[in-house]
């Protein structure tokens, strides 16, 4: 997630895409597959990924729902929402499937071009996670700062991995409760003096600023504390152990 350099995204342009999301062109995508895998194998802020591993049912359900993402065609749909959540899916349940794979790894930064190497297959083409994050989601027709609260890249420090699957329905609400949650759950802290902040808000900074006069201004629409003026911003080591086993 590090060493990606932030894209600029204005405010309104999010409001305006958002309020014209309208019906798909081609016929709608279905999660509900991967929606049913998160329910069972997804336990608060940790994923089961042994029991997920060991469950031939659930891995050939996971490999179907890879296989429809492959040929899916976002491209065509005139809704904004519908595309901004199959790719946050997508980012997820090819993190998922990856950690799967390697039943030996324990941290993803061990794992050799865990974020850089293509190995995906999503809308026609083989995608890195990076491809994903910022060859898709962060360029202007999709970006969100809030997005970066619905990607989990399957460490401690990630935003949590959600327990259903992403849909247009309500997408804006929903990337708003995940800020929240984050931020006012330990990704955003005042300390003293000093408010203290996930290495998501120093490595996107740009993001945030895009949408807020300074990165402690966007914390505080969700933890007011943090609007106080005489606050020194400082940023957490991030923790990129398995979040789950």
């Amino acid at each position: 997630m590090p060493r990606r350099p932030a894209l600029s995204m204005a405010l309104a342009a999010i409001i305006v895409c958002g309020a014209l999301d309208g019906a798909e062109a081609a016929p709608p995508f279905r999660h509900d597959a991967w929606n049913d895998l998160l329910g069972r194998f997804v336990k608060g802020d940790s994923v089961a990924y042994a029991a997920w591993r060991s469950d031939d049912a659930a891995r050939a359900r996971l490999d179907a729902y890879l296989a429809a993402l492959a040929t899916a065609t976002p491209s065509r749909w005139r809704g904004r929402n519908a595309r901004m959540a199959l790719w946050i899916n997508a980012y997820n349940a090819c993190v998922v499937a990856r950690v799967l794979a390697d039943p030996d790894l324990k941290n993803v930064m061990e794992a050799p071009g865990f974020f850089s190497t293509p190995f995906c297959d999503v809308a026609g083409r083989r995608r890195s996670l990076d491809d994903i994050e910022k060859g898709v989601l962060r360029q202007p027709a999709l970006a969100d700062p809030r997005l970066h609260f619905a990607l989990n890249c399957a460490s401690r420090s990630c935003p949590r991995l959600q327990p259903r699957a992403w849909t247009k329905d309500g997408l804006p609400r929903r990337l708003d409760e995940a800020a929240k949650a984050f931020i006012t759950g330990g990704g955003a802290r005042v300390e003293g003096s000093t408010l203290r902040a996930s290495k998501l808000f120093e490595w996107y900074a740009d993001d945030f600023k895009s949408v807020a006069p300074t990165v402690r201004e966007f914390i505080a629409r969700y933890l007011p504390a943090a609007g106080r003026g005489d606050l020194k911003l400082a940023f957490d080591p991030y923790d990129w152990a398995l979040n789950g086993r």
